[in-house]
């Protein structure tokens, strides 16, 4: 069956309400693609004729880790319902096991916020809040203006939990993209931080492995969420990306040697950064929390 063929039988499940979130495609080299068509391959068909989100394989991946990747991948999912954090979660989980094929399963994604199922616990806490609020309203005298503060103060609540869980699902995408760049650092460093003895062959091949994943998966989630604050370390970081880019293609071995090296420590500071903001986001939900509690017992 052509990819063609395979998008338009799927087609019908995605006009009704319950409509088809996610496909997962574990057959081997269901993620290639064409250089002059971006659209082309079974996956990219899929998320083109409206799928949400799309898992497949853009290499031959062995069994054992084809095993593992799904089982921590569909666990995770079940939990969150984030599909951009569970693939990243499964390909951690093969690293973290020595499986090999960690950057051969990937991501389409058309949804912005990841999200293809709600998680247990978040249904759960919204009918347990929203069972207390019930009762608090039915004791109460003046129930329709604690309806309306109780209600903001939860909307208040919400806000800054969304805002704190861009910050971990950033600082997640970056510190998979630090460990996906140590292959690159690995390389330099075996050749004793000389360029004499670099192998333009290896660390081309390891940079475009992370350039077209770890990388751009940042790269589209930043995009999609203009609202984090990355002012103070995305420019430095895109800048050696280019400087990085650009020494492999003219062979400037000597400058692609120290601009590796800045890469790794200007990765390391906006780790740094995004770790700040998520404790101060921390902090400030539990104080919004705490007054929003408080004003729960008060009534």
């Amino acid at each position: 069956m052509s990819d063609a063929d395979f998008a338009y039988m799927l087609a019908p499940h995605l006009a009704r309400d319950d409509q088809l979130h996610l496909v997962f495609l574990a057959s081997c080299q269901t993620a290639t693609r064409s250089s002059s068509d971006a659209f082309r391959g079974r996956a990219p068909k899929l998320v083109a004729a409206g799928v949400p989100a799309v898992v497949a394989m853009q290499d031959l991946l062995p069994v054992h880790s084809a095993r593992e990747f799904a089982h921590t991948f569909y666990r995770q999912l079940l939990q969150h319902g984030i599909v951009d954090l569970a693939s990243n979660e499964a390909r951690s989980a093969l690293r973290t096991a020595n499986l090999p094929g960690g950057t051969i399963p990937v991501l389409f994604m058309r949804r912005a916020d990841g999200r293809v199922i709600a998680s247990r616990s978040e249904i759960d806490a919204v009918d347990r809040n929203w069972r207390t609020v019930q009762a608090k309203i039915q004791e109460s005298e003046k129930a329709t203006a604690a309806m309306a503060e109780l209600a903001q103060r939860f909307q208040d609540v919400a806000a800054f939990s969304r805002q704190l869980w861009e910050q971990m699902r950033l600082f997640n995408y970056l510190g998979t993209l630090e460990t996906d760049f140590v292959l690159c650092t690995n390389v330099v460093e075996s050749a004793g931080m000389n360029a004499q003895n670099l192998k333009t062959d290896d660390i081309g091949m390891v940079w475009s492995r992370v350039r077209k994943t770890s990388l751009a998966e940042s790269k589209a989630f930043i995009d999609g969420h203009p609202d984090l604050n990355t002012k103070a370390w995305l420019q430095p970081l895109t800048e050696q990306v280019g400087k990085i880019d650009g020494d492999l293609k003219q062979l400037a071995l000597i400058s692609l040697v120290s601009n590796v090296k800045t890469f790794g420590d200007e990765l390391s500071r906006a780790k740094a950064r995004v770790r700040q903001h998520l404790e101060q986001a921390v902090n400030d939900l539990v104080a919004l929390s705490d007054r929003t509690l408080g004003r729960l017992t008060e009534r």
